[in-house]
C-alpha cells in the first residue's frame, strides 16, 4: 500500500472514532451560573408537586414519570431502580426545601431534549445540590452528550444528615441525558441520592463583531502595506 492510501485509510478511521464532548465540571454555584444565558431552575416547591398522583402524608408525595416530568415541562424524569416512582419531600435530615430522589434509593435519568432554553440536542449546562450518602453504594452520573459520546462522572459522598453539595457541568456538545446510578446507566435500588434546585441553561451568546470591524481592520492593513512599499521603494532609490 503507498504512503497516501495508508494516510487516506488512517484518516478515515479517525473519521468514525467518537471523540469524548468538551466539558467543564464546578463545584460552586454562582460560577456556573456565569456560564450561562438562559436558565431554568427547578426548586421542587411547586404546588404540582404537592398535589400529585398519591401522598404517603404531608412531608413526602409520589409522582409518576409523566407527572413528574410534566409540572415544569423542562425536565424528562424516568425512574430505572423503581417504577414511577419519583418523590419530592423533606427527605434528609434537617432539610429546610423539599428536594427530589427516586424512591431516593433508586437510579433514574433526567433527560433534557423538550426544555425552553436548549434544543432536541439538550442543553449546555446542568446544576444541582445533591446528597450521596451511602459511602458503600456511590452514585454515577452518567452523561449522554448532545454529540452521542458519553462519560462516568463518579459522585462525591455527601452524607445526608450534613446537608448537600454542588455539582455542575457545562459542554459545547449540550448535555442530552443524565442517568444516575451504577456506572454506565446501570439500574439500582441500593444506595441514597437525591438532589434539589435543579439548573439548566443555554450558553451565554457570544459578543457579536461589529461589521464595520473588519473592515476597518482590513483597510489598517492595506494601508500598512502601501507605506512598506512606498519606504522600500525609496531605500532603493
Amino acid at each position: 500500500m503507498s504512503l497516501k492510501s495508508t494516510l487516506f485509510a488512517m484518516a478515515a478511521a479517525l473519521a468514525i472514532v467518537t471523540l469524548p464532548a468538551q466539558a467543564a465540571t464546578y463545584t460552586d454555584r454562582t460560577t456556573f451560573l456565569g456560564q450561562l444565558g438562559a436558565s431554568v431552575t427547578d426548586d421542587y416547591e411547586a404546588a404540582g408537586y404537592q398535589t400529585g398522583d398519591s401522598s404517603n402524608g404531608a412531608t413526602t408525595d409520589i409522582h409518576s414519570d409523566a407527572h413528574m416530568s410534566g409540572i415544569l415541562g423542562e425536565t424528562d424524569y424516568t425512574t430505572t431502580g423503581y417504577t414511577d416512582w419519583n418523590l419530592v419531600g423533606y427527605v434528609y435530615t434537617g432539610s429546610s426545601s423539599r428536594m427530589y430522589c427516586a424512591g431516593c434509593n433508586g437510579s433514574f435519568i433526567l433527560s433534557f431534549g423538550t426544555t425552553s432554553v436548549g434544543s432536541a440536542s439538550g442543553v449546555f449546562g446542568v446544576g444541582f445540590d445533591f446528597f450521596n450518602a451511602d459511602s458503600n453504594r456511590p452514585y454515577n452520573a452518567f452523561v449522554t452528550y448532545g454529540d452521542g459520546s458519553t462519560e462516568n462522572i463518579l459522585m462525591p459522598f455527601v452524607n445526608s444528615s450534613v446537608g448537600t453539595q454542588f455539582f455542575g457541568l457545562t459542554s459545547t456538545s449540550l448535555i442530552l441525558s443524565i442517568a444516575f446510578g451504577l456506572p454506565n446507566g446501570g439500574t439500582t435500588i441500593y444506595g441514597a441520592f437525591g438532589l434539589d434546585n435543579l439548573t439548566i441553561g443555554s450558553q451565554v451568546p457570544a459578543v457579536p463583531v461589529p461589521a464595520a470591524l473588519p473592515l476597518l481592520a482590513g483597510g489598517f492593513s492595506l494601508l500598512g502595506l502601501v507605506g512598506w512599499r512606498r519606504k522600500r521603494k525609496a531605500a532603493h532609490a
